[in-house]
């Protein structure tokens, strides 16, 4: 049974939860999608960890830090989110009310059909997040921020959502207000959310799951996310992209999770506060950990 889930667990969740978003879509509801499949797809993913679990660790549940994942989640990804699209809508009405009939700036090629449509603008904004990424583990003040999602010593699937609200700020400031800028439609923006929030909870969970050597180049996995979380320095720096690892490969930061391995995960001289309010805090106080240097 176990050698059987390895092969379909991946492919069944992905499959799934991408069924749920298409469903919200079409019918014209994709906030509410987004509202309920993470939801949901968590919820399997803990029971699938406790039968199927990659590393003998524990349930999520068992896990000390658990429920600060869980505020974090609804924190980062709820007030975050919110700020973040506030500040976009802001920056774009003054942009537009400054551009007039001096520029045109519909870029976006709208008369494409939807399905490349939403292939490019997936392609895009994963590219300008590799980027945005890739800064927050080169610059300290960045990695102020950033250093919550890595302040963990074992991976499942509520590590997912576990954020500083500020990193979902610069998330819209850097991926979506210049989409947004050229015309990109909002119902790209959010299935580039979407593609995501598919790949990222199993991305980041404690299930055993296994996959042919060609996908790690194709999407971003767990074989391939886990590398990242490496307790390694020397192999957290790599595999930045959410979604297409394309971009690891175009700029040389993609690292082969079949001929590498982590041993453990998080930052090494870890000192992120052990309470809620501190690490919420962290980015405004004293710098937290190591700040990996591209």
């Amino acid at each position: 049974m176990a050698h059987i889930a390895r092969l379909v667990v991946w492919p069944f969740v992905v499959t799934l939860t991408s069924a749920g978003f298409a469903l919200g879509f079409a019918t014209g509801h994709p906030v509410v999608a987004l509202m309920i499949v993470p939801v949901a797809a968590t919820v399997l993913l803990i029971t699938m960890e406790q039968w199927w679990p990659a590393v003998r660790q524990g349930s999520a549940l068992d896990d000390p830090e658990a429920r600060h994942d869980m505020v974090h989640t609804v924190v980062g990804q709820g007030f975050g989110n919110q700020l973040g699209e506030a500040i976009v809508g802001g920056a774009l009405a003054i942009f537009a009310g400054w551009a007039g009939n001096r520029v045109d700036i519909a870029l976006w090629p709208t008369s494409w059909p939807l399905v490349l449509q939403v292939l490019l603008g997936i392609l895009l904004a994963d590219g300008l997040e590799y980027a945005r990424h890739r800064a927050a583990h080169r610059y300290d003040w960045l990695w102020r921020i950033h250093a919550l999602h890595h302040s963990v010593d074992r991976m499942h699937v509520l590590k997912s959502g576990r954020g500083h609200f500020l990193d979902m700020v610069l998330r819209h400031l850097t991926v979506f207000l210049p989409l947004a800028m050229i015309g990109t439609p909002t119902t790209i923006l959010l299935a580039y959310v979407a593609a995501v929030t598919v790949l990222g909870g199993i991305g980041h969970s404690n299930v055993d799951v296994w996959l042919p050597g060609f996908l790690h180049r194709l999407v971003m996995t767990p074989h391939v996310h886990r590398i990242h979380h490496a307790l390694d320095v020397d192999l957290a720096l790599a595999n930045y992209a959410n979604v297409f690892p394309v971009w690891d490969m175009l700029f040389g930061t993609f690292s082969d999770p079949e001929r590498v391995q982590p041993t453990g995960f998080g930052i090494e001289h870890d000192t992120m506060p052990a309470s809620l309010w501190g690490q919420i805090a962290s980015p405004f106080a004293r710098p937290r950990g190591v700040a990996p240097a591209s």
